[in-house]
């Protein structure tokens, strides 16, 4: 694992395949290791082998699949344009996420934004500002900056602006907050 995990950081993907297919072949064939499985698929997804990164991601059985597996299984689906399917997988990884709801809410704003449904993507994103405050007592930045994009895409401009203006105020740093207060000051 250690060898494919250094490969795919360093974007050797052909070496990354070997060495994580042979790391899969040297375990347990009954019980192969989640990261193994997860980060083939990854691999398998920057060499354009989205069906097979899919069909390496089905060897773990659904019920035990991670919420950072799923994520991953959603990147192929929407690989394979098969939208509808990557919001499902997200859908349940919320259910078994208590840690990191927050980053699944905001790959289900992105997946909705760039379908052009905003409404979904806003209420995605205000999930995720909901569930960051409630573990962590404070705001979110990307759940306030994918609201406050998609409430502005909805035409409700003063909800953005509000939403901007509270990223504004406890992020002030965020690096897309100048582009989405220029957005917002557009219309």
């Amino acid at each position: 694992m250690h060898w494919g995990k250094v490969y795919f950081k360093l974007e050797d993907y052909p070496k990354a395949k070997d060495a994580l297919i042979f790391s899969m072949n040297s375990g347990n064939p009954k019980k192969p290791d989640h990261f193994v499985v997860e980060l083939l698929a990854r691999v398998l997804l920057a060499l354009g082998e989205s069906q097979k990164a899919l069909d390496t991601l089905r060897v773990i059985p659904e019920n035990i699949r991670f919420p950072y597996f799923r994520w991953t299984e959603s990147d192929v689906l929407c690989s394979l344009n098969r939208f509808k399917e990557a919001a499902q997988t997200l859908e349940a990884a919320l259910e078994r996420d208590n840690l990191s709801k927050h980053k699944t809410f905001i790959r289900l704003a992105k997946l909705y934004y760039l379908q052009r449904n905003f409404e979904q993507a806003e209420r995605a994103a205000a999930g995720s500002v909901q569930f960051f405050r409630k573990q962590w007592c404070k705001s979110y930045n990307e759940g306030l900056f994918w609201q406050a994009l998609s409430a502005f895409r909805m035409g409700n401009v003063k909800k953005a602006e509000g939403i901007a203006a509270e990223l504004k105020r406890y992020y002030p740093h965020y690096p897309k907050l100048g582009t989405l207060l220029a957005t917002i000051r557009m219309e």
